[in-house]
């Protein structure tokens, strides 16, 4: 038994992070540390174990968290280039999105009434970027940048396109794609366009199909209020805001940026049935019309909340519920000692029909929680 610690970096676009996990011996056993930042800043420092615990249950906490790192883009190589000096370097294409910062209503609102800024619904799927390498060859990636096979509609839809074309945009349901950008046509590179133009260009080159559609823009105050208003009442994901000579950079810019996302969430309150051992994490419940327990899944309590007790009632915000009971991403917003167990009723919830998470899918929103 010894103590271990890795060092790890990721840099994407503007994006440039270092990750830390240490293994660490303490009085009653041991604990798991990481700190985490943009490269050359303070670091903020975090325990990933509540109390200290025996040596095998930590060594396996440590080893999953490294393991998600590095499956995430993190590389043990200072340079930082996703996936270098891992396993997954073979089998990583090299095209990633741009992601988004996001923003409260507030400043969603005033958005709408910027002429300088255009809006299109955020679709509630899986991120896909499409390469075509050559007519009727296409690769599809995920957002963390590995491969995925394409629905033969889609293909056939798209086979048309020159080689050389990088597209971007969700795979819903159906199974369709909602195309919303492109980054390069034919060989020509689109990313110092603004998006108004780029939109345009995307448009001309696909055609109306089955399969495959482009996502809307509205622009001018009045279109994108209705649409706004619209798309949350029919319990839509949320909506993208973009600069209209907004331009196209994978990974995601520190603070702010010229393309924005505002998530219409949820918040409900949960009982706390269980406390996970050595994790910081809760198992939360709500209660049916006849009085019978339904498990919501477990909910992360984030370093800067104490870990509720079992019986706590605590509210947890999230994008909508799934049918076979857990939360698609949830953030713990902390204690509710104002209320009593009839909160707790599972008719509060917002259901949306159940999708399963893609793995490497749903992760930009960890930063949403900034401003909650």
């Amino acid at each position: 038994m010894e103590k271990q610690s890795v060092s790890l970096y990721q840099a994407k676009g503007s994006t440039d992070k270092e990750y830390h996990c240490h293994l660490d011996p303490v009085e009653g056993g041991w604990m798991v540390y990481g700190r985490n930042g943009r490269r050359g800043s303070a670091l903020a420092h975090q325990a990933k174990t509540a109390t200290p615990l025996p040596y095998a249950e930590a060594k396996e906490i440590y080893d999953t968290l490294v393991r998600s790192k590095l499956k995430g883009g993190y590389s043990p190589d200072d340079a930082g280039v996703p996936y270098q000096g891992t396993a997954l370097e073979s089998a990583f294409t090299g095209v990633l999105p741009q992601l988004l910062n996001p923003i409260p209503e507030e400043r969603a609102l005033k958005l709408l009434q910027d002429d300088a800024w255009v809006m299109q619904e955020k679709d509630d799927g899986h991120r896909r970027m499409v390469s075509v390498k050559a007519p009727g060859e296409l690769v599809g990636s995920k957002r963390n940048g590995f491969p995925v096979p394409l629905p033969l509609g889609v293909v056939d839809d798209l086979s048309g396109l020159p080689a050389g074309t990088i597209l971007d945009g969700e795979a819903l349901p159906g199974p369709r794609l909602s195309l919303f950008d492109i980054l390069e046509l034919g060989g020509r590179k689109l990313h110092e366009l603004g998006f108004v133009e780029r939109h345009a260009l995307l448009s001309a080159a696909l055609g109306a199909t089955a399969n495959v559609s482009v996502s809307p823009l509205y622009q001018g105050t009045a279109a994108k209020t209705e649409a706004f208003e619209r798309i949350r009442q029919q319990r839509g994901e949320g909506v993208v805001l973009r600069k209209k000579d907004a331009t196209y950079a994978h990974g995601r810019p520190a603070s702010g940026g010229d393309a924005l996302k505002h998530v219409f969430y949820e918040t409900s309150t949960f009982v706390v049935e269980q406390v996970a051992k050595g994790k910081r994490s809760v198992h939360v419940v709500v209660f049916d019309a006849s009085g019978a327990k339904v498990d919501m899944g477990k909910v992360s309590i984030s370093s800067n909340f104490e870990i509720p007790p079992v019986g706590a009632l605590v509210d947890v915000r999230y994008l909508y519920a799934h049918p076979d009971g857990k939360l698609h991403i949830s953030t713990y917003k902390g204690v509710r000692d104002d209320l009593d167990i009839s909160a707790c009723s599972a008719a509060q919830l917002k259901y949306k029909a159940d999708d399963a998470r893609e793995e490497g899918e749903g992760d930009d929103e960890e930063s949403d929680a900034a401003v909650a």
